[in-house]
Parts: C-alpha cells; structure tokens; sequence
C-alpha cells in the first residue's frame, strides 16, 4: 500500500487594502473652521443674489422710462427702485459687517495697540528719552557757558596785558618829551638825564579793569591767570629808556632851533601815539579770535521740536483756526493733501497751521500753540 504525502497549504501574501487618495482624506473641522470654509460659498451666493437684485432694479428703470407720460406708472416703478435698493443694502450688511467685525478689526487692533499716538508704554519711554536729551543739553549748555567765560577770561586780561602796556609806554614817553620841550624852552645846555630816567622810573603802572565772573571760582579764575603770560615791566622800561636815549641824542642841536624841535617832536608823538593805539587795537582782536577759536564746545543730542495748534471743542475756536487758515491760505498751500475742498476738516485746517508756526514762528489770534518733541 502506497503512502501518501502530505501537502502543505500554500501560504499567500497578505492582501494590502487600497488607500483613499491623499485628496480625499479628511480632516475634523472646529466650528471655527467650518464657518471660514464657508465664507467663499456665502460670498458667492451674496454675489448671486446682488447681481440678480442690480438686473432686477435695470429692468425697473427701462419700465419707468417705457412708461412715457404716465408718472403714475413711473413713480411706481421708481419706488419699487428704491424699495429694492435699501434690500440689496441691508442684504449685504450682515456678511460685509460679519467681515469687519471678524477679520478687519481683529486685524486692526494689533496695529492700534502698537500705533505710537496711543500705545503708553511707547510715550512713557519716548517722553523718558526726551527728559534726558533735556537734561544732556541743558549740563551741555552750562559747560559750554563756563567754556565760554573761561576764554572771555583769558581774552579779557590778554587784552588788558597789551592795552597797560601801550598805555604804559605812551605815558612814559609823553612825560619824557614834555621835560625835553621844557628843557629847550629853558635853554639848558646840560640836562641831568640820568635825574629824567630815575623821575621816568616813578611813572605807575596802569591799573587793569576788572572781569566780573558770572560762573567762575576765585579759585579758577586765579588758575586761569597763571596760564597768561606775564608783563615784564623792567624789560619794557629799558626798552623805553633806550628811546629817551635816542631822543635826547640830538638835543644839542634841538636847543639851536628849540621852537622848531619842539613841535617836530610833538608832531613825531602824535604820529607814534596814532600807530601804537591801532596796534593796540589789531592785536586785541587777534587774541580775541584765537582765543574763542579754541573754546571747547560740548554738542548735546537733538531734540526736534514742532509746533501744533492746540485743540478745543468751542466754536470760538472752530471759527479762529479757520480764520487764520483762510489769511494764510497761500503759505499753507504746499501742505494741502486732500483732492477735494469739500473733505478739508477743522483739524487738519489745525495740523497745517501748526506746520506753518513751525517753519516760520509765526502766532495766530485766538489759537495757542504748544511744542511737540521728535
């Protein structure tokens, strides 16, 4: 007897369901979702419905006129019109409102909370940032008026240095030549020069005028002195000498002709009296000019300021803003935006005058006006 073999069962692959195409895979809408889904089908049907309500109001027009002289007919029709258009209005409210409400003002209302005008955190730190460019300016102000009267100071006595000193030798040298006119005068043969010069020595110095501090210290103005350079006085008075030396060189032959050599002699000082002064006065101004040239001067942050009208609710002020915009009406030309004079308002009539104040200073009756900071 045969023996039989035993068959195995063919195993077969797992059959793999079809998958649904990507597009038809759905997802689980919110109701949030859903309703802005929707909202192109319900702009769609409102379209529909605006299109078949404008034919609509078309054809009652083309009734009216095929009326011809019936008016009642014709006012039929037109209020039918009318009737349909405040429909086709408060058809299209609910979407275009649900619109406003929905999508335009949430959108809005991110930059109305950031708009500077309004945001206060922004105004809190704009006006903190002005405060210190206020402060900065006004320790800059009184640094660079210190800086200023410090050099007003070292201009002032540098000048004084040169007018004593000019006043000095003029002195000196008018008293040397008043003796030299009475010593030809007096016809004396050998005068005592070594007696004039020791007489010349008891001249005074001229005094200086004194500088009237505003800001600086005692302490400060001393230091500042130290840095002048000093007059040497006997220098000067040798200098001097030398030139009663020269004088006194041709007084022999001066006393021979003692009338004509006095009035050569007063003619030569007032000529040199003349040079001297306008020295004097060149190298004042010379050391005025480098001196404030050097000054030290501290620029302090910007601070733009504009000018606006204030505003009020009266008529009284309603009636001066457009007064003054109508006087100045030319000048405020180039600032007018609007297309059309029938939209121009008070407040902008306000905004332009403030423009104007701010470019020429100028005040207008009735209207005050207040700075605003950038």
């Amino acid at each position: 007897m045969e023996q039989t073999q035993a068959i195995e069962p063919v195993q077969q692959a797992p059959v793999q369901q079809p998958q649904p195409p990507a597009q038809l895979i759905t997802m689980q809408l919110t109701e949030q979702q859903a309703a802005w889904a929707g909202l192109p089908l319900q702009k769609n049907a409102l379209t529909e419905a605006l299109q078949r309500q404008e034919l609509t109001a078309q054809g009652l027009l083309q009734q009216a006129e095929a009326a011809g002289d019936k008016w009642a007919d014709i006012d039929t029709n037109l209020a039918a019109y009318r009737k349909l258009h405040i429909e086709m209005v408060e058809g299209r409210k609910p979407f275009t409102g649900m619109i406003q409400d929905r999508i335009i003002a949430p959108l809005m209302a991110f930059e109305k909370r950031v708009d500077p005008k309004s945001n206060e955190k922004y105004n809190e730190l704009f006006n903190k940032s002005v405060d210190i460019r206020r402060k900065e300016n006004l320790a800059a102000a009184v640094t660079n008026a210190k800086n200023t009267e410090k050099s007003n100071f070292t201009a002032h006595f540098t000048n004084e240095h040169v007018r004593i000193v000019g006043l000095y030798k003029a002195t000196v040298m008018r008293e040397a030549t008043n003796i030299y006119s009475s010593y030809l005068k007096g016809g004396i043969k050998d005068p005592a020069l070594q007696e004039l010069k020791q007489k010349l020595a008891e001249v005074p110095q001229p005094a200086m005028t004194a500088f009237i501090p505003q800001r600086l210290t005692h302490e400060e103005m001393q230091e500042l002195y130290k840095q002048i350079a000093p007059i040497n006085w006997l220098e000067i008075f040798s200098g001097l000498m030398v030139e009663v030396d020269n004088l006194f060189a041709n007084y022999a032959s001066d006393l021979a002709n003692a009338e004509a050599a006095i009035k050569a002699q007063e003619d030569a000082l007032q000529l040199a009296t003349q040079a001297a002064d306008k020295k004097i006065q060149e190298e004042q101004a010379i050391n005025t000019l480098v001196i404030n040239a050097v000054t030290p001067t501290i620029e302090g942050p910007k601070i733009k300021k504009n000018l606006k009208v204030t505003v009020r609710t009266d008529w009284v002020w309603m009636k001066a803003v457009m007064a003054a915009f109508m006087v100045n009406f030319d000048d405020l030309s180039k600032w007018i935006s609007v297309k059309e004079p029938a939209n121009l308002k008070v407040g902008q009539m306000a905004d332009y005058l403030g423009k104007l104040a701010t470019e020429t200073g100028l005040t207008f009756n009735g209207l005050e006006l207040e700075e605003v900071c950038k």
